[in-house]
């Protein structure tokens, strides 16, 4: 299956920017770099009018701000896992 690529140009942090017609699912960090002083964050974001999830990255660099590694958002298919714990 081919996944969708779109092109959203988000240049603030995603809690702020995400445009209308879509919504923030999650905001996780990936990598996160001591001694530079930045992290690596993966945000998907879903589009409403059809289900459709996208992925993108961007590096927070604090109070210098954000940097989108690109406008173009990749589809990502939701997976859900079940973990049994016995206690």
């Amino acid at each position: 299956m081919k996944k969708e690529e779109i092109e959203l140009e988000i240049t603030g942090h995603p809690d702020d920017s995400i445009p209308e017609g879509y919504v923030l699912i999650s905001d996780e960090l990936i990598r996160y770099y001591s001694e530079k002083g930045y992290s690596d964050n993966r945000v998907i974001i879903k589009r409403l009018s059809d289900n459709t999830y996208f992925e993108n990255i961007y590096a927070d660099w604090g109070s210098a701000g954000i940097e989108w590694e690109s406008f173009t958002w990749t589809q990502v298919f939701p997976k859900t896992i079940t973990i049994t714990q016995y206690e």
